[in-house]
């Protein structure tokens, strides 16, 4: 039996993850700062959620 995983994401977090997740740590310890995606003013974090249900799948 195998499982899926869908999730229903918040826009947030998806601005977040689109900023969050663009370049290896290495990379980025050479590279300049690169503004993040933020939600809270004055903070360098977000404030989100995100919704995953199992769906379990069998063959017939």
């Amino acid at each position: 039996m195998k499982q899926l995983y869908p999730r229903t994401l918040s826009k947030s977090y998806n601005e977040f993850s689109r900023t969050y997740y663009t370049a290896t740590e290495l990379e980025q310890a050479f590279s300049p700062p690169y503004p993040r995606y933020s939600n809270i003013k004055g903070g360098y974090s977000i404030f989100t959620s995100y919704n995953e249900v199992v769906l379990e799948l069998s063959p017939k």
